[in-house]
Order: C-alpha cells, then structure tokens, then sequence
C-alpha cells in the first residue's frame, strides 16, 4: 500500500499494520493478530513508534461462537509496542485472533 498525503494526514502500512497520521499530531494504529495457543502474552509491534505518548488502546476477539472469551493488555507497554493476552491467562483456546488499535501522539 502506498502513502497518502494531504490535508487529511498520512495513511500507510508495513507488515506490522496500518497507522493514519492526522494533521493535528494525533496518530491512529491498527491491525490484527491470529496465532495458535492460549493464555500467552503476544507482543504486538506497531506499525510506528509514537513519537510522545499514547493515549488508548484497545482490541476485540475474533470468535467463532459464545462465550466469556476475550483480549487483555499490559500495562507495561511502550511506545513501540505492547502485549495482548487473548482468552486470559490461563483459559481455554476459542481464538487467538484479535483485532488491535492503539491511539497517541
């Protein structure tokens, strides 16, 4: 994908995932994850290094059915990376398939 500049920001990606430069500073990082195993921190990279601070993060599991399955993060992350736990620690493996964003500056 290439990049895209205008008066919208920057949009690109890399292997990592997407991320959305806005005009004001803000930056907007996305992407997924899908690995085998469960009740295992995954590091997720992201696609750049916030230059400040972040603000957010989030994710959501991808499941095939119900159940009280889920995604948690560390609070030891960084500005180049943080760690996602599908499932938690511990349970049963419905999916390790999740969807991730990370907001900052």
């Amino acid at each position: 994908m290439t990049s895209l500049g205008s008066n919208l920001g920057e949009f690109s990606s890399n292997n990592r995932g997407y991320y959305w430069k806005l005009p004001n500073g803000l930056i907007y990082q996305w992407g997924d994850y899908e690995n085998r195993g469960f009740g295992h921190w995954q590091r997720i990279d992201f696609p750049i290094e916030f230059p400040n601070k972040i603000i957010s993060i989030s994710a959501i599991s991808k499941r095939n059915g119900v159940g009280a399955a889920g995604v948690n993060y560390r609070e030891d992350f960084t500005n180049s990376y943080c760690y996602f736990m599908p499932n938690g620690e511990g349970q049963s493996d419905y999916s390790t398939h999740f969807y991730w964003s990370v907001i900052g500056y």
